[in-house]
């Protein structure tokens, strides 16, 4: 007898999807089984994807994925905040998995959505490795983040134009702990040059630009801070007072105190 050469695996057919989404939904309030019935929907319609690019479904593909990417980003931003940064690196990485699958693009479609998740993930992660002590790591997935951010921006994408401000002060704040004082020096230009960019971006609202101020001010700050670390005092009480200015003109009685404690430090 001629043994059979025909694939035996079961076929993942549109059926099955819809079944256990409806199976999730009736769940839902069970926030933990949700998610693992949601995930496994979502592998499961991946591999659909590989030999069906336009099921016909009931619900958003990309709506369930916006979901589960939002929520484990934020379950893992909240344990690491309370220390726990085993849970916090079980959650960010059940996200770090799904968005880096062969075809996530399939549900996408757009790849400047996908940098987006995975901009924000990344950033994640680099706090969760910074938090536990791992500065190399911390750094190594905050470069990945800057790079893609950088993609966006030249799009001009989404919140691209602000948010990668405060990634290169994340950067500058890392490299300030590893003692790279030089390089934080130049993380803090590249933020700078950024935020002059984002002053003069007509596309951004009124928020935005307050949230560019911010950062300008907050940007000049570390860029003093890291001249005072290399004893260049001159330096230093120059951008300290440029950013007293920006925190008297936005009225941030917190930074105020800080800084003018850090010029009275200088002297």
């Amino acid at each position: 007898m001629e043994s059979d050469s025909r694939d035996n695996t079961l076929q993942i057919k549109e059926e099955h999807l819809e079944n256990l989404y409806k199976f999730a939904i009736k769940i839902k309030d069970n926030e933990e089984e949700y998610f693992m019935i949601l995930e496994r929907l979502l592998y499961l319609l991946l591999e659909l994807l590989k030999t069906n690019p336009t099921p016909s479904l009931t619900f958003d593909p990309l709506s369930l994925l916006n979901e589960f990417v939002d929520v484990f980003n934020k379950k893992a931003v909240e344990s690491f905040e309370g220390q726990n940064l085993e849970q916090a690196h079980k959650e960010i990485s059940r996200v770090f998995d799904i968005l880096h699958q062969d075809n996530i693009l399939a549900i996408y479609k757009e790849n400047e959505k996908l940098l987006e998740a995975q901009i924000l993930t990344y950033n994640n992660l680099s706090c969760i490795f910074r938090k536990g002590a791992n500065l190399t790591k911390s750094l190594m997935v905050l470069n990945h983040a800057c790079a893609m951010e950088e993609k966006l921006v030249k799009h001009n994408y989404g919140s691209s134009a602000v948010s990668i401000i405060s990634t290169y002060l994340n950067k500058c704040a890392i490299l300030s702990e590893m003692k790279r004082h030089a390089e934080a020096i130049e993380a803090a230009k590249t933020a700078m040059e950024h935020i002059q960019a984002a002053l003069v971006n007509k596309s951004l609202g009124a928020d935005q630009l307050s949230e560019a101020r911010y950062f300008e001010m907050l940007c000049n700050y570390n860029l003093g801070a890291e001249y005072d670390h290399l004893r260049q005092k001159e330096k230093a009480s120059y951008y300290y007072n440029k950013s007293l200015t920006l925190a008297k003109e936005i009225k941030n009685e917190n930074f105020i105190t800080q800084l003018q404690n850090a010029l009275r430090n200088l002297k």
